[in-house]
C-alpha cells in the first residue's frame, strides 16, 4: 500500500504561521502536522468509545441552586466513574461535556480542562479512567 498525499490549504493565525514556516524550513512540518491530525483523531475515537449509543443513559442528580433549593439536574451521557469516598463522580455529557458531581455538597461543575483540573482532585484509578475515556494519555505520579 502506497501513501499518496493530500494536498490542501489550512489558515493558522500570524505568529503560529511563521513558526510553522520555520518547521517547513526544517523538513518537520508535515510529521508535526500528521501526529496533530492522528493524536486529534484517536482523542475523538475514544470519545465516541464512551458515548456508545448503548451506554447513554439519563441521569438525575440533586444540587442547590442559587436560592439553596435542592433541585434535581437531568444529564444525558455517560458516567465514567462510581462515587469516590469525597462523594465525587464524573460524567460524560452527550454533547461532551466533562462533569464533575460531587453528591455530599449536592454541586456539580463543568470541566473544563480535564487533565488539570482532575489530577488533584481525583483518586489515581478515577483520574485514568476518566482521561482513558476522554483519549487523553494519562500521566500518574509514581
Amino acid at each position: 500500500m502506497h501513501n499518496l498525499p493530500v494536498d490542501f490549504t489550512v489558515y493558522l493565525p500570524d505568529g503560529l504561521g511563521e513558526r510553522a514556516k520555520a518547521e517547513l524550513e526544517r523538513g518537520v512540518l508535515s510529521r508535526l502536522l500528521r501526529d496533530a491530525v492522528q493524536g486529534e483523531l484517536e482523542r475523538r475515537d475514544a470519545v465516541s468509545n464512551t458515548l456508545a449509543p448503548d451506554e447513554i443513559k439519563e441521569h438525575l442528580l440533586d444540587f442547590l441552586d442559587d436560592d439553596d433549593n435542592v433541585t434535581t439536574g437531568r444529564l444525558r451521557g455517560v458516567q465514567i466513574t462510581e462515587e469516590n469516598n469525597r462523594g465525587e463522580s464524573v460524567f460524560l455529557t452527550e454533547d461532551e461535556r466533562v462533569i464533575l458531581y460531587d453528591s455530599e455538597r449536592l454541586a456539580y461543575w463543568e470541566v473544563d480542562d480535564p487533565e488539570n483540573e482532575l489530577e488533584d482532585r481525583l483518586p489515581q484509578g478515577d483520574y485514568a479512567r476518566v482521561m482513558h475515556a476522554l483519549g487523553i494519555k494519562p500521566i500518574i505520579d509514581i
